[in-house]
């Protein structure tokens, strides 16, 4: 895993991790996504967004979820599955960081999906409550 992030970058994140977390608190992954510098390279966000995930997993606030349990794994274990299930950059959606990939199988009309994710946020309260996304509800 390549990391594109400076000493000082990650310092930033730090100080302001309690505030991202705030503002993803409830929504899915996608949330902390898109608090990562649009104008950055796609490289560049990828390595703050698992540095984001990696530090909230460390602190407890949030946890992984796939289809209502709860993905087993150190924070660096869960990072390095996102890392490798990350789709190529012409198949990632920018805009919306989607977790679920749509497709077509020749001669059907129909649209299937599947998570290129190991899962989706599930935020935990100060007081230990789980907060589930969807996706990680569906998955």
């Amino acid at each position: 895993m390549t990391d594109y992030l400076t000493t000082q970058e990650r310092q930033d994140i730090d100080s302001e991790l309690h505030l991202l977390a705030a503002l993803a608190y409830g929504m899915n992954l996608g949330a902390i996504w898109c608090q990562t510098k649009p104008a950055a390279s796609l490289p560049w966000r990828k390595s703050a967004f698992l540095y984001i995930l990696r530090n909230l997993l460390e602190q407890n606030k949030v946890k992984i979820g796939r289809g209502g349990g709860i993905v087993d794994g150190s924070a660096e274990e869960i990072c390095r599955l996102f890392d490798l299930a990350w789709p190529s950059w012409q198949e990632f959606d920018d805009d919306e960081f989607v977790t679920v990939l749509p497709y077509q199988i020749a001669g059907d009309s129909s649209w299937r999906t599947h998570y290129w994710t190991p899962g989706d946020a599930v935020w935990i309260d100060s007081s230990g409550a789980e907060s589930w996304s969807i996706d990680a509800e569906i998955g």
